[in-house]
C-alpha cells in the first residue's frame, strides 16, 4: 500500500471510533402521538458528558446534562420514563420497539401458512 491510502485507512478507521458513540433512545406512544427521549453521549465508554433530550411534536429540548457525574443522565431518563408511563404513554427503548413495528408489518408466507395447517391437522 501507498503512504496516503494507509493515512486515508487511518484517518477514516479514527473519524468512525469517534462515531461509534450509541446514544440510548426510547420511544412513547399513545394515541397516534409519540414523544422521543434519548440520552445523547460525548464518550460512551466514559458515559460523561452526556444530555437527556426531549422531542415532542418535532422540537426537540435538552432536559438535563451531566459532565462529571456517571449514571445522572441514566437515571434521570429512568425517572422520566416512569413519569411518562404514570400519565400513559407506552415506552419502549428504540431496538424493542422497532423490531416489534417490524414484526408486526412481516406478512405470513405462504410456506409459514403451509406450516401451520400441517400442525394443526394432527
Amino acid at each position: 500500500m501507498n503512504k496516503l491510502t494507509v493515512l486515508c485507512l487511518v484517518i477514516s478507521v479514527g473519524l468512525l471510533a469517534g462515531t461509534a458513540v450509541a446514544d440510548e433512545t426510547y420511544i412513547c406512544t399513545q394515541g397516534g402521538q409519540e414523544r422521543i427521549i434519548t440520552i445523547v453521549y460525548e464518550d460512551q465508554e466514559a458515559k460523561i458528558p452526556c444530555e437527556v433530550q426531549y422531542q415532542k411534536e418535532g422540537v426537540t429540548e435538552t432536559l438535563w446534562n451531566a459532565q462529571n457525574q456517571v449514571g445522572y443522565c441514566e437515571e434521570k431518563t429512568q425517572a422520566f420514563l416512569e413519569k411518562q408511563r404514570g400519565w400513559g404513554w407506552s415506552c419502549e427503548a428504540a431496538g424493542e420497539a422497532m423490531a416489534e413495528e417490524g414484526m408486526m408489518q412481516q406478512e405470513p408466507t405462504q410456506e409459514g401458512m403451509q406450516d401451520e395447517t400441517k400442525e394443526n391437522s394432527y
